[in-house]
Formats: structure tokens, C-alpha cells, sequence
């Protein structure tokens, strides 16, 4: 089981990034490739979202960044906030005002005008790194090299680290089972304030236990499989298709509908009017999600079954089984299960978004607008 702080941090970063983008009055989408690139001789006026196998940001914007993928690199200058969420994370820019990030192992090594908030397996603030506010984070290593002119708010799993180039121009008020390391020559300037968490005395769940956990989602999406394929078989393996042909594209589209559609959802609840709309768009986002699985599932079963590329029932269950098969035991691992589970919700979202609009397409065409 995952521990509090972890919980309560990708909570709070979920929170930040799902409000974020309501006060965007331009954006500008960006995806499709494996390499997705902001040249560094390139100046964007608007707010981005950008999404990739591999995002790289080395020229500037002006304005906020959505940003997800794999590997994303912030080597240019944002001038707004930055949201993002990535296997491995280097902001080596600068950002003027906050940022929120998720992500397997982030390094920050440039200017942070504001405050950072961030949800990591391992979180390293170089010598470099400049942190305007307050640092807030969740992580199972923490380390500070730079400085951050507020104060730092931690919860570690093993170990947090203050090296001899840190100056934190505020306190310290942290929790984690091992007291803080503060090398010498490592400056703060308020009080240190530290909360020791026992590390749970209860079984801890081996490989098996997770994968035992995963058999009633697993005995359940057969089922859903089953639905899905026998009213509605070419779409489903047409969705499947949209993740191989267009990866970036599908990736960013579920990107901006995972943040967009609460914010819509709750922005209708709060007009009368509107609330039946909410209703409708909270059941349909919730549905979205539910079954967001199941594509990127069909397309690893028949990638790996490429001999069997029929379109009939029983090729393609069994390519959706293999595929779920591999989803939940990847989802059990510890580490990357998180990632694969998010990388799976992306997929699956955007794949239902570009299914719906061609079959929106292809009934305007057929019967008329």
C-alpha cells in the first residue's frame, strides 16, 4: 500500500493541476511526434500544451506550460506556470512563476520565480537551482543543493539530504523515518521542525500480493472487454489502431481532457441551469475513464499478436486479454505502477476522444450536418 505522504501530495498536485488551467484564454496544442520540440529559436505567445514520448522546451513561452511524457526537458524560459508530469523531469530553465510536477525522478536546476510543488520517486534541487517561495514535496529521497528563498515542507520515504551549497531562507518542517542530513556548510535560517513516521510494522505486500490484488480489475475488464466487443467490436479496434498510427496526438488529447473536463464539469455545477449538464459530464468522465484502459490494452495484445490481426471476436479478445494481462501486471509493480496506470488513462482517453470524432465526422457526412 502506498503511504500517506504520497497520497496526500499527488492529491494536492492533482488539485493544482485541475484548477490551473481555467484562466487560459489561448493555448496552443502540441504533439504527434516521439520528439516533441519547442526550438530554442522560437518564442510562443500563448499558453502550451505539449505532450511526447520525449518534450523538450529550449526556446521561450510566454505563458503557461502543460507538459507531459516520458522524458521532458525544460532547458528555455517560461514566463507563466509550469504543470508536468514525466517519467524523468529536468528543468534546467526557468519558470516565473510555479511549478507542479509528478514524475519517477525530477531535477530542478534553474530559476523557479515562485513556489514548487512536487510528487516524486526521487526530487534533486541542484547547486544551480533557484526556488523564489516555498518548496512542498512528497518524495522517497529529497535532496537540496540550491536554494529556496521560503521555507521547504517535506515528507521522505528514506532519506532527505541537505548538502553543503543548500540555503533555505526559511524553515524546515519535514517527516520521514531517518532525522534530516545536514552536511556542514548547509544554511537555514528558520527553525527545523521534524516529525518521525515509523515505517509500518503490517505485512508489506510482496509481487504476488499486488498481483492477487489485480485479479478482481482484471476478471472485471474481461468482462467489459466482452461488452465492448460484441456491440461495438471496429471501434474498439479502431481506437486501438488511433494509440499505434497517432501516439503524441492521442496522448495530448486525453492530456488536456483529463484537466479540462472537471473544470467544465464543475464550472456547470454552480449554475442552475447548468447542473444537469455537470451531471451528464461528470457520468460521462467518469465513463471515459473507466473504459480508457481497454484500448491501450487491445493495442499491446495485438501489437504482440501481429500474426492474428483478424478483426473477428475471438482474435480480438484474446489480443485485449494479453494485453490486460500485461496492463495489471505492470500496474502491480511497485515504482512504475503509478506510471504505467496514468500512461494507460492517456492513452485510453484520447483514443475514445479521436474515435468520437471520426464517427462525428462520418455521420455528418453520411446524413448531413
Amino acid at each position: 500500500m502506498k503511504s500517506k505522504w504520497f497520497a496526500r501530495i499527488l492529491t494536492a498536485l492533482l488539485l493544482a493541476i485541475l484548477v490551473a488551467p481555467v484562466t487560459a484564454t489561448a493555448a496552443e496544442f502540441r504533439g504527434g511526434q516521439e520528439t516533441t520540440t519547442v526550438p530554442v529559436s522560437q518564442t510562443i505567445d500563448d499558453d502550451l500544451y505539449i505532450a511526447g514520448q520525449t518534450v523538450t522546451i529550449s526556446g521561450t513561452v510566454n505563458g503557461d506550460v502543460v507538459a507531459a511524457g516520458s522524458n521532458v526537458t525544460i532547458d528555455g524560459a517560461v514566463t507563466g506556470s509550469l504543470w508536468v508530469v514525466g517519467g524523468t523531469v529536468t528543468i534546467n530553465g526557468s519558470v516565473g512563476h510555479s511549478v507542479r510536477v509528478g514524475g519517477g525522478n525530477v531535477t530542478i536546476n534553474g530559476k523557479v520565480g515562485a513556489d514548487v510543488l512536487a510528487g516524486a520517486g526521487q526530487l534533486t534541487i541542484d547547486s544551480a537551482a533557484v526556488i523564489g517561495r516555498d518548496l512542498v514535496v512528497g518524495a522517497d529521497q529529497v535532496t537540496v543543493a540550491g536554494t529556496v528563498k521560503g521555507s521547504i515542507s517535506a515528507e521522505s520515504g528514506s532519506q532527505f539530504t541537505l548538502t553543503p551549497t543548500a540555503v533555505v531562507g526559511g524553515g524546515i518542517d519535514y517527516s520521514g523515518p531517518s532525522e534530516l542530513n545536514r552536511e556542514q556548510g548547509a544554511q537555514v535560517a528558520g527553525t527545523i521542525d521534524y516529525t518521525k513516521t515509523q515505517r509500518s510494522q503490517q505485512h508489506q505486500p510482496t509481487l504476488a500480493d499486488r498481483l492477487s490484488g489485480q485479479l478482481y480489475w482484471f476478471l472485471a475488464s474481461l468482462l467489459l472487454l466482452i461488452a465492448i466487443l460484441l456491440y461495438a467490436r471496429r471501434a474498439a479496434v479502431r481506437g486501438a489502431d488511433l494509440i499505434s498510427e497517432r501516439p503524441g496526438s492521442v496522448v495530448l488529447a486525453g492530456l488536456a481532457f483529463l484537466i479540462l473536463a472537471p473544470v467544465v464539469g464543475f464550472i456547470l455545477l454552480i449554475t442552475l441551469v447548468g447542473f444537469p449538464l455537470s451531471v451528464i459530464t461528470f457520468l460521462g468522465y467518469w465513463l471515459v475513464l473507466y473504459t480508457a484502459k481497454l484500448f491501450p490494452a487491445l493495442a499491446i495484445g495485438r501489437a504482440v499478436l501481429h500474426g492474428a490481426r483478424k478483426d473477428s471476436f475471438w482474435p480480438t479478445f484474446g489480443a485485449g486479454a494479453l494485453g490486460l494481462a500485461v496492463f495489471y501486471v505492470l500496474a502491480a509493480l511497485p515504482g512504475i505502477g503509478w506510471v504505467v496506470t496514468l500512461a494507460a488513462l492517456l492513452f485510453g482517453i484520447g483514443a475514445q476522444l479521436f474515435l468520437f470524432r471520426e464517427v462525428y465526422a462520418f455521420v455528418k457526412k453520411k446524413y448531413g450536418a
